[in-house]
């Protein structure tokens, strides 16, 4: 039921945002445009911090993308300030590289969601991808390649680069248009992988931010207008990512709570460590697990089942050295020095976590 009612809110939503930017297009270019992007990248610098706030480092790539849009903003705002042609281009490539790294952390984000495993070499061909394209955007400084030629026209709402496309400017869309197939792909995959209500739900907003972005990209290309409504769009997207995100994992962390309290009264004295329940719930709290390698968070797993280090060598056919340089790294990033002080400070975790 709050599933199909959040769904019908997230369009409800995109659809009132595409109509909006149609209507206020050219009222806002009669106004002032450099106030409205001062004010639009302060929102997202805020929206960051808001973001780290609320998630408590706990998404990474949701935290890159909403500084990518402040990146955008920014890049919005110094186009728009602008009173000579190479100050406008610098502030059009900054942008572009928040545009450009967008879709790409958006796609990780799918992935964490989802839960599918990425090789480390992949990602860095599609960051590699993303730096060539990157350099692509800035070659009007050396050559007509992307943008045959431009200028600027300073009006009494502020500075727009005008450009004229080159033979190569088609490989952004190309480029955009493959991580939105992606993506979309990404989403089939998880449906019929038959994954939990709740990354389905995920997946769905995920989803619903990414149509709605595209719609109002497409927009901005039939209508006649000056002012980047991306920059809106994208800050209201993050508006909503962050109210539903806060909701669902309010909910997430209620869920099991009440079993986390009744284990914690059972088992007093934790000579045999944590169990998986309290395990779950001390990483979906303790935002510095997230700082952690995936062998690392493996290897923590058996510590706080109190597993000794031969034990842990054996079932991850690993030496006993290596599993120590693990721990040590662990304790250096938790910032505990011991098992004494980690089991106290995730006991204490639990604690809060049942109390408040």
């Amino acid at each position: 039921m709050h599933s199909k009612r959040n769904l019908v809110i997230c369009n409800l939503f995109y659809c009132v945002k595409s109509f909006g930017c149609v209507i206020l297009s050219k009222r806002i270019e009669r106004g002032h445009m450099a106030i409205i992007y001062g004010l639009m990248m302060a929102l997202a610098l805020g929206l960051v911090v808001a973001c780290v706030w609320i998630d408590k480092l706990k998404s990474m790539w949701l935290h890159l993308i909403f500084v990518s849009v402040a990146v955008y903003c920014a890049g919005c705002f110094v186009v728009s300030v602008s009173r000579v042609s190479w100050l406008a281009f610098v502030g059009n490539s900054i942008a572009y590289l928040g545009c450009l790294f967008l879709p790409f952390f958006l796609v990780e984000l799918i992935m964490h969601i989802i839960g599918i495993k990425q090789h480390k070499s992949l990602k860095w061909i599609m960051f590699a991808v993303g730096v060539l394209m990157l350099i692509l955007t800035t070659s009007p400084a050396y050559s007509t390649l992307f943008y045959k030629s431009y200028e600027i026209s300073i009006t009494g709402s502020g500075t727009v680069l005008l450009k004229e496309y080159g033979p190569l400017h088609f490989l952004y869309a190309v480029y955009l248009l493959v991580y939105f197939v992606v993506s979309i792909s990404l989403v089939i995959y998880s449906f019929r992988k038959k994954s939990s209500q709740e990354t389905k739900k995920s997946i769905i907003f995920v989803l619903c931010v990414l149509i709605g972005n595209v719609a109002i990209w497409g927009i901005e290309k039939i209508i006649d207008t000056n002012f980047e409504f991306l920059t809106v769009s994208f800050l209201l997207s993050e508006s909503l990512l962050l109210f539903l995100y806060s909701i669902t994992s309010e909910r997430a962390k209620t869920k099991f709570l009440p079993e986390v309290q009744e284990e914690l009264d059972i088992q007093n004295d934790l000579k045999y460590g944590f169990n998986d329940t309290q395990i779950q719930y001390i990483f979906f709290e303790w935002a510095p697990v997230n700082t952690l390698t995936k062998k690392e968070k493996e290897i923590l797993k058996l510590i706080l089942k109190n597993d000794k280090r031969k034990v842990i060598a054996d079932k991850l056919y690993v030496s006993e050295n290596t599993i120590k340089k693990h721990t040590a790294s662990i304790f250096r990033k938790l910032k505990t020095k011991s098992r004494d002080e980690l089991f106290s400070e995730c006991k204490k975790i639990l604690n809060e976590g049942t109390q408040g």
